[in-house]
């Protein structure tokens, strides 16, 4: 169909766009570090002369190096100019990242839009493909991946045009300082460990970046300074020992930190899930709308009533009939296949013994192979082909002969469909026929929508609070059934293919129930949930 051809370009372009922002992602800080190290000169102490560091046949100087930087300047342009595409494509759905104002602060709130963003990116595909640049981030902070994309230029690349290496040094320090600042007043990542964590990178490359400096100060024989008279393994120890030590209290103050965060948010998912499921069951108490309590659904008008009873009555056992044939069909195949495998197996060991008593007596092949065709037309042999038509003839005949000792009730219930189709249909005429039926709907559905929508808010919220930590694994789990289901014959578009017979509809939702149960279960046990599957198919009166 069109639509569904639409959805399968729009998921082909956004896997191909995924594929180069995240291409684009990884190059880009080697790219531009590269490009600022050839605009480098060093200079020959004495002599005047310039050269470029990434080529030294180049005089920097000279016009060929004015053209060469033109352009390197052009293709520095582009690649920095890279994060503001990010930039660009991020703020066009800028309005389905952020948290809504005032919400902030909202403990309650925050869990619910993340875990509706959780939901929202997987199905929307101008999303799907920016996922990695906002993933990780508070909501409000959508775009802090371009802020850190200039960061990382800004270590890697513009450090190497800083002249001396001492000032590279204490810039470095310098930048280091002012992204632990930042990165504490504005802690832009979802997690607070991660935060934590950042933060203590940040001092880190501070420090590094000023030992650095300090062990500049050498004189050729030793360090000077505030290094003086230090050796250079032990300089060198030092350095090593400061940087395990960062790791380790890093590792220690996060896990302590994560535990309490942990803790505090069990507290207050609890307290959360109280709540709403207070919320939840005084939205169900309440009393319904008066036009919902004036209106009689078709299926309750009591002639109508009284011909679901009768059909309601015929269901159970026709379903538990087509399971329970669906089950003694599977069953008898299995054994007729391991007798018909048992039969061949015989017949190949007796004209294995009849070709070594032919060997042994000095029997020529041809009196054996004769042998074993008169033997084959006295008693019947079963090849392969001939098995696979068998198989289901044995089974079939068994199968009919244990159905037919039986009260049929698929046949007894299509009967009782087939009767009660006259009733149905001028019911359903009578019934539409009603003065002003067609507002009264209208306002029984405007009722129901606005009344039970606060109920199944209720439930999702509390689903949510109580086990959102498992959203995420349900979606990784469920998206390849759903692409798999896109790929196949029906494109993912679920189709009735019975029209108008109510019987045979319900005989194939029974004979669907069974492989659908374990689909569903295989899921809870692939994302640890609880599944709770009804027993039996839908009354009759719901079809």
């Amino acid at each position: 169909t069109g639509s569904g051809q639409i959805e399968r370009r729009a998921r082909i372009l956004s896997q191909h766009t995924e594929a180069s922002l995240l291409l684009s992602y990884l190059v880009l800080p080697t790219v531009v570090s590269v490009q600022f190290k050839s605009l480098r000169c060093s200079e020959l102490e004495g002599l005047g002369v310039r050269y470029l560091r990434a080529d030294s046949s180049i005089d920097c100087d000279s016009p060929e190096y004015d053209a060469f930087v033109g352009n390197i300047i052009w293709l520095l342009t582009v690649y920095l100019c890279i994060p503001l595409a990010y930039l660009g494509l991020l703020y066009r759905v800028s309005d389905r990242l952020h948290t809504p104002a005032g919400t902030d602060d909202d403990a309650q709130q925050k869990i619910l839009d993340e875990a509706a963003l959780k939901l929202q990116e997987e199905s929307d595909p101008e999303l799907r493909p920016l996922k990695f640049l906002y993933k990780g981030y508070r909501p409000q902070y959508w775009y802090w991946e371009v802020v850190e994309s200039y960061r990382r230029i800004l270590f890697m690349s513009v450090l190497t045009v800083v002249d001396t290496p001492v000032r590279r040094g204490f810039v470095g320090a310098g930048l280091g300082l002012v992204g632990t600042f930042v990165y504490r007043e504005v802690a832009p990542y979802q997690r607070s460990t991660t935060n934590v964590l950042n933060i203590a990178v940040q001092y880190q490359i501070s420090l590094t970046f000023t030992y650095a400096s300090l062990l500049l100060n050498h004189d050729g024989t030793g360090y000077t300074g505030v290094l003086a008279g230090i050796g250079e393994e032990t300089a060198g120890g030092i350095m090593v020992i400061a940087n395990l030590s960062m790791w380790i209290l890093g590792a220690y103050f996060g896990g302590t930190f994560l535990r309490k965060v942990q803790l505090q948010n069990e507290r207050i998912q609890e307290a959360l899930a109280e709540q709403m499921a207070r919320e939840a069951a005084h939205a169900e108490g309440q009393a319904l709308p008066q036009v919902l309590q004036d209106f009689t659904p078709f299926a309750e008008v009591p002639e109508v009533s009284a011909t679901f009873e009768g059909l309601d009555a015929c269901t159970s056992p026709a379903a538990k009939q087509v399971q329970n044939e669906k089950a003694s069909e599977l069953k008898l195949s299995r054994a007729t296949e391991r007798k018909l495998k048992k039969r061949q197996q015989k017949q190949r060991e007796k004209d294995d013994n009849r070709r070594m008593e032919a060997i042994l007596l000095g029997t020529d092949a041809a009196s054996t192979s004769a042998s074993s065709r008169a033997d084959a037309s006295a008693g019947p042999t079963l090849s392969k082909d001939s098995s696979k038509r068998e198989l289901p003839r044995l089974a079939s005949e068994r199968f009919v002969g244990i159905t037919n000792s039986k009260v049929d009730e698929i046949t007894k219930f299509r009967t009782e469909v087939s009767e009660a189709q006259p009733k149905l249909s001028a019911a359903i005429d009578a019934f539409c026929s009603q003065k002003g039926i067609i507002k009264t709907c209208d306002a029984v559905l405007a009722a129901s929508g606005s009344g039970f929508e606060s109920v199944y808010l209720a439930v999702w919220n509390l689903i949510i609070l109580v086990e959102g930590s498992q959203l995420e694994l349900y979606i990784q789990t469920v998206r390849p059934l759903k692409l798999r289901a896109e790929d196949g014959p029906g494109r993912g578009q679920a189709r009735q293919t019975v029209e108008s017979d109510l019987a045979e509809l319900y005989v194939q939702a029974a004979e669907a129930k069974h492989p659908f149960d374990k689909l569903i279960e295989s899921i809870g046990e692939a994302t640890g949930a609880k599944v709770n599957l009804p027993t039996a198919l839908k009354r009759i009166s719901r079809v």
